[in-house]
C-alpha cells in the first residue's frame, strides 16, 4: 500500500471505526485473497465491531501495493460505496497538497 493510502486511511479512521460494515467486506476481501484464513480469523475473535476494524485497518496496511484498491473494491461491491467515495477524496486531497 502505499504511503498516500495509508494517510488517507490515518485521516479517516474515526469515520471507517463509525462507518464500515465488516463482516460482508471480510468476507469478500477474502474471497479476493487479500486476506488469508489465518488473518480473517484474527480479525473476527476480536470482542468488539471496533476492536474488529481497527485490527482489519492495521491487517489492510501490510497487504501489498494493491490492498487500497482491493479495499474500494470490495466497499463497492457490499453497498458501502459512501465510504469509497470519502476515501478516493482523501486521496485525492492528500495528492494535491504533496503536489502543492
Amino acid at each position: 500500500m502505499e504511503n498516500i493510502h495509508r494517510a488517507a486511511l490515518r485521516q479517516n479512521w474515526i469515520y471507517l471505526m463509525d462507518n464500515l460494515i465488516i463482516q460482508e467486506l471480510l468476507d469478500r476481501l477474502y474471497e479476493k485473497g487479500l486476506l488469508t484464513d489465518d488473518m480473517k480469523e484474527e480479525i473476527q475473535v476480536e470482542k468488539t465491531k471496533r476492536d474488529m476494524i481497527s485490527k482489519f485497518l492495521s491487517i489492510l496496511q501490510r497487504r501489498g501495493p494493491y490492498a487500497f484498491d482491493y479495499f474500494i473494491d470490495a466497499l463497492q461491491e457490499t453497498s458501502q460505496e459512501f465510504i469509497a467515495e470519502k476515501l478516493k477524496e482523501s486521496v485525492i486531497k492528500l495528492s494535491y497538497q504533496q503536489n502543492w
